[in-house]
C-alpha cells in the first residue's frame, strides 16, 4: 500500500460558466497535515466538496488510499472513513455531546470500534468527556 492517502489530479470544477478550480493538484501522505490557504474565492471550500462529493468534478481525478472516488456518492465516501468537520455551530443543539459523536460514527458497525474511536477523540479534546452529557447547543462557541 502507497503511503499517498488523498490524491487530486488536474481537479476542474466550474458553477456555470463560472471556473472555480482550474488543474489543482494536491497529494496527502500518511503522517502529513496539509493546511488550504487563500484569499476569499480562492477555491477553498470548493476542493472540499469536491472531495467530500457534494459538488461535481468536471474533470481531474480524487483518489483515496489508491481508490478512485472523483464524483462517487457522499455518503459512499463517509463509508470509505473520509469526512470533514465543519467550521462554526454546526451540532445538533437538542442532543447531547456523546449524541452529536456517536452520529458521526453512523457508518461503523463494530461496536468495539466505535468506542475505540469516542476514546480517541476524548483524548484530543479532554472537555467534550467532561461535558458528554450536557446539551450540544449550551456548549460555547468555540467548543462546538
Amino acid at each position: 500500500m502507497s503511503d499517498v492517502i488523498l490524491k487530486l489530479e488536474g481537479l476542474n470544477v466550474s458553477y456555470g460558466s463560472i471556473k472555480a478550480l482550474k488543474g489543482i493538484n494536491l497529494e496527502v501522505s500518511r503522517g502529513q497535515i496539509v493546511a488550504l490557504l487563500g484569499a476569499n474565492g480562492a477555491g477553498k471550500t470548493t476542493t472540499l466538496k469536491s472531495l467530500s462529493g457534494m459538488v461535481p468534478v468536471e474533470s481531474g481525478k480524487i483518489s483515496l488510499f489508491d481508490k478512485e472516488i472523483t464524483n462517487i456518492a457522499p455518503e459512499k465516501i463517509a463509508a470509505l472513513k473520509m469526512v470533514q468537520s465543519p467550521e462554526g455551530r454546526q451540532v445538533f443543539a437538542d442532543i447531547t455531546v456523546e449524541e452529536n459523536l456517536r452520529v458521526g460514527a453512523f457508518t461503523v458497525k463494530n461496536k468495539e470500534e466505535i468506542a475505540t474511536n469516542f476514546k480517541r477523540v476524548c483524548e484530543y479534546f479532554p472537555v467534550l468527556l467532561e461535558r458528554r452529557k450536557q446539551l450540544a447547543g449550551t456548549l460555547s462557541g468555540g467548543e462546538q
